[in-house]
């Protein structure tokens, strides 16, 4: 392992709302039945190390209060959320970079992406998730990435070898 390597294999899935499905809708799906469907899958909660969604806020703009994820969307048994605001949605460009446009990011903490990727293949794994996730997304406007990360500034996280 490289220095500052991690040990721990991410893999980010950038996720937009399905037409017709407002930003409110999306947020409130993904963020309370969908985090639940995910918690209740049989061994998921063992593979997975850490399991977040994504909420992209501007770095233009000043934070209020109203903005903030509600306290119930926080840390849920492994379970984070990280969504994009609608409100930031149409904003040409942050910090002169394009902005990606989805409405979230779920991010999975693994250690193996063989034993995910057989695990996430079952078929009861696969039905139930695709059951959850047709009320509010599709998959085919997906896009996945797998890497890890080099810690640069800061901790290690802590429960990992």
């Amino acid at each position: 392992m490289s220095a500052g390597r991690q040990p721990y294999i991410r893999v980010s899935i950038f996720i937009k709302r399905k037409p017709g499905t407002s930003s409110e809708e999306f947020h409130a799906h993904w963020s309370g039945i969908h985090a639940d469907v995910v918690r209740s899958l049989p061994g998921y909660l063992q593979l997975c190390k850490r399991y977040t969604q994504a909420r992209i806020i501007s770095l233009l703009r000043p934070q209020k209060d109203e903005r903030r994820a509600p306290a119930n969307l926080g840390f849920l048994g492994g379970i984070e959320q990280f969504h994009a605001l609608p409100e930031y949605q149409n904003q040409e460009k942050v910090m002169g970079l394009p902005v990606l446009p989805f409405d979230g990011i779920v991010e999975i903490w693994i250690e193996s992406v063989d034993n995910y990727v057989q695990h996430v293949s079952q078929e009861n794994i696969v039905n139930a998730l695709a059951a959850d996730e047709q009320k509010f997304t599709n998959r085919e406007d997906a896009f996945i990435m797998i890497g890890y990360e080099t810690l640069e500034i800061g901790e290690p996280v802590p429960g990992f070898a």
